[in-house]
């Protein structure tokens, strides 16, 4: 049988809990290809599958502060230098994950919840990111962005982790690196009034159109580590906050990993 090869995308890697699960690992180290720079990843397989494990940030300074920061990662042309690697290197799929906050009221990751949306909506301050000529398809239409057969897997390996997964759901991402400030937020609302589980973020959507014009289908699962920024003086949004509420959820998010590269046995 021919090789799959899977793309899974996170902040910083997977959990070194599960190196167990594969056969043979082999690290890179932080470069650079002709779209721009690229951190270090994970070529990692297990029986007929080689997954290539992505990393977007890397890991966090002293204070707290990622590597790369979404705006770094725009500035240095990393969502183009990660997706055109995977597509160097004949990725079948792309599964990614994200942190996100709740337009909607969504439950937190730390109760075990999870949310695979089935549309995105550029919000305020986005850059554009295309490969141009060198996309297979420059002018890609995105009317069904999330590929469906992935989302279904995603969401049977968070049932199989016993995480509660919302199906379907609105992300929309804002130019980082800030919060979105709560008139934005009010905005954002108005205009998806007719949208249900809406959350935003500063990622995600930069991936899904690289690999829509490589034709490499992709999908999605957000964790909700936060209530979107309002007026309310009791709600407090900060990068501690959501790292803090992200470790509380890390049982359950390993589960979920673990779950979706068993599903390619």
């Amino acid at each position: 049988m021919a090789q799959q090869r899977i793309g899974i995308i996170t902040g910083n890697g997977l959990p070194k809990s599960l190196d167990e699960l594969f056969e043979k690992q082999r690290d890179t180290t932080n470069t650079s290809n002709q779209m721009g720079r690229i951190l270090g990843y994970k070529i990692a397989t297990r029986k007929d599958t080689e997954f290539f494990l992505m990393r977007r940030h890397g890991a966090e300074d002293e204070r707290g502060n990622p590597k790369f920061s979404p705006a770094m990662m725009v500035k240095e042309n990393m969502y183009e230098a990660l997706v055109w690697e995977l597509h160097k290197n004949k990725v079948d799929v792309v599964y990614a994950f994200s942190r996100a906050g709740a337009l909607d009221p969504l439950p937190l990751v730390s109760n075990g919840a999870a949310i695979v949306p089935d549309m995105y909506s550029r919000g305020f301050a986005t850059a554009s990111h295309s490969f141009g000529t060198d996309a297979k398809t420059t002018h890609t239409t995105m009317k069904i962005p999330f590929d469906e057969k992935l989302r279904q897997r995603l969401i049977a390996a968070g049932t199989a982790a016993g995480v509660s997964v919302t199906d379907n759901g609105l992300y929309i991402q804002n130019g980082g690196d800030s919060f979105e400030a709560p008139a934005e937020n009010e905005a954002l609302k108005v205009i998806h009034v007719a949208r249900k589980n809406k959350v935003v973020g500063m990622t995600v959507v930069p991936e899904v159109i690289l690999c829509t014009q490589m034709q490499i289908p992709y999908a999605v699962m957000n964790f909700v580590v936060n209530p979107a920024e309002s007026d309310d003086p009791e709600v407090e949004v900060s990068h501690k906050v959501t790292n803090e509420e992200m470790a509380r959820g890390d049982e359950f998010v390993t589960k979920i990993y673990e779950q979706l590269i068993k599903s390619y046995d």
